[in-house]
């Protein structure tokens, strides 16, 4: 059976993600920073998850995949280094979850998938 998991890089980037609302250095600020970094972070999985659990084939599969660890690059372009500091022990626990969930939802898609035939598994490509 293939693992499907995502990278230690993905899980980095998307703990350091931040959008650009909050502006400044004041410690309210950076508090903001590491909220919107949190809500951020929260839809854009929830997004994703979604989206693989509705996904017809496993190259779609694969698609969103790609797309959700750009999406995770491009919003950590935009951010100020060492923003996800201010997100408290738990708001870093319910990103993990969400970060294992995709990974989750995406080897049950791809086994529905090879289940029901459409999508060739490991086997079907190996020479006879």
């Amino acid at each position: 059976m293939i693992n499907y998991t995502i990278g230690a890089g993905t899980s980095l980037l998307a703990l350091s993600l931040v959008m650009t609302s909050c502006k400044g250095n004041k410690p309210e600020e950076v508090n903001c920073e590491a909220q919107d970094l949190y809500h951020t972070t929260c839809n854009v999985a929830q997004a994703y998850i979604d989206s693989i659990q509705s996904a017809k084939d496993s190259t779609q599969v694969h698609k969103l995949m790609e797309n959700f660890e750009q999406r995770i690059e491009e919003i950590n372009t935009n951010v100020r280094p060492d923003t996800d500091y201010g997100l408290t022990e738990g708001e870093n626990d319910t990103i993990a979850l969400l970060l294992d969930r995709i990974s989750e939802v995406r080897s049950a898609r791809l086994k529905s998938l090879s289940v029901s035939g459409l999508t060739p598994t490991v086997m079907d490509t190996l020479p006879d």
